[in-house]
């Protein structure tokens, strides 16, 4: 630990020098490190793709150790600094709120563990907004970020299961349709790494994309490949000139190519999706629709406290029991109805007012403009990932997802840095 003892001051962004005074926050160096680490655990969940690893509880570790840093190398300053923006006080009270409401879930126990795996989640956030605010410190966990997610892609390829022509990775990570989430996200942090980056780094960035979104075709998700369409899309209108016409060339030709090698089950559940008459999810009682449904009827239970974190199951569960039926305990298939059900309208409200918060920073990095006045701040791949996984969490249940915070965070530390860098 004795590197924790090489810090630095910065002078703060314009927004925080009236709460901070004339005293400058201290930063760790080590954080971007330590930060980078801590996407790997709670992101690319590497440690549980080797299980000696996964039983040292890296996680609760790299918890205690950005706990520890924060109490032995930052001052009043820097916590002022963590606390300022509104994104770190929402995501705060949405814990803090899940955290209440645990005695009154309908499985405590299980909400008792949704929460505590948010901790780790926490502890990343932390590690990634305390690091000096410079544009390289997030070029760097960003990178990181990138080649863990593509190291757990390549596992997967390599060593996942084929279960109905769709990957499904090892162990109990991501399923298939996560992972696609998951990867589709990364895709859009790889290549505005890439357009960025030296030569070198920029090989190895569009390899690692190439490599991503041939995870999300082995999974044969059509939430993935949708949220890496809509991400595309997002990120193509962002580019200036010229740049925008390439762009879209690319995505055309990569949906070309994406489609031929995509293989016959990917295929044909993308036709599904122009075939919606024929999709169980409109008619079958488990189906996504139904689901949704039923949630409504959970919601109008318990409309203020919830089902709980992590309770939809049960609270579907539930529901057959009382009508002396048997049949699969849903999951909600949907991030916002499942922070809605699970806790409560503020619960909900504060995921959205996250989400949405989130979002307005992310698009004043979006703008094409920026791409000469401002090339640093320039970070259109943030909006775009951000909308990806907007899409994906239509479908999926990532209400308390660790891509979710991460990108939070790395939205959060942009907008950090270009606040400074204008002061």
């Amino acid at each position: 630990m004795s590197g924790i003892a090489r810090t630095v001051a910065i002078d703060p962004p314009a927004y925080a020098r009236q709460s901070i005074a004339s005293v400058p926050p201290l930063f760790w160096r080590g954080a971007p490190r330590l930060a980078g680490v801590m996407v790997a655990i709670a992101v690319a969940r590497l440690p549980e793709l080797v299980p000696l690893i996964g039983k040292l509880r890296p996680g609760f570790i790299g918890t205690a150790v950005v706990a520890l840093v924060l109490l032995m190398r930052s001052n009043a300053a820097t916590w002022r600094l963590l606390w300022q923006p509104t994104t770190t006080r929402v995501l705060v009270a949405f814990v803090a709120w899940a955290t209440l409401l645990i005695p009154f879930a309908l499985w405590p126990g299980l909400a008792f563990q949704t929460v505590r795996n948010l901790v780790p989640l926490l502890a990343m956030y932390v590690a990634i907004v305390t690091c000096r605010p410079t544009w390289s410190n997030l070029d760097r966990i960003q990178r990181g970020c990138v080649i863990a997610l593509t190291a757990f892609t390549i596992v997967s390829l390599v060593q996942g299961q084929q279960i109905a022509g769709r990957l499904r990775p090892l162990g109990e990570t991501y399923d298939p349709n996560d992972m696609a989430a998951v990867m589709a996200v990364a895709t859009m942090l790889a290549l505005g790494s890439a357009a960025r980056a030296g030569p070198v780094r920029r090989v190895v960035m569009y390899g690692a994309a190439l490599v991503l979104v041939g995870g999300i075709l082995a999974t044969a998700s059509r939430g993935g490949t949708l949220a890496l369409a809509v991400g595309g899309v997002v990120l193509t209108a962002a580019q200036p000139g010229i740049r925008r016409i390439v762009y879209g060339v690319a995505l055309m030709v990569g949906a070309i190519v994406a489609w031929q090698a995509g293989g016959s089950v990917f295929r044909e559940r993308v036709r599904t999706m122009t075939a919606l008459d024929e999709d169980y999810n409109l008619h079958d009682r488990m189906g996504r629709i139904e689901v949704w449904k039923r949630s409504m009827e959970h919601f109008a239970d318990r409309p203020l406290i919830g089902v709980g974190a992590g309770n939809f199951e049960v609270a579907e569960g539930k529901w057959l029991a009382a009508r002396g039926e048997r049949g699969k305990w849903s999951a909600a298939h949907n991030a916002y109805i499942q922070a809605l059900t699970d806790l409560g309208i503020v619960g909900g409200l504060l995921f959205l007012w996250l989400i949405g918060g989130t979002a307005l920073r992310a698009a004043r990095l979006w703008n094409s403009r920026l791409a000469r006045a401002a090339p640093t701040s320039y970070r259109p791949e943030l909006l775009a990932a951000l909308c990806s996984f907007c899409v994906a969490a239509i479908y999926l249940s990532l209400a308390y997802s660790g891509v979710l915070l991460c990108l939070i965070a790395f939205i959060t530390f942009a907008d950090n840095v270009r606040q400074a860098e204008s002061a």
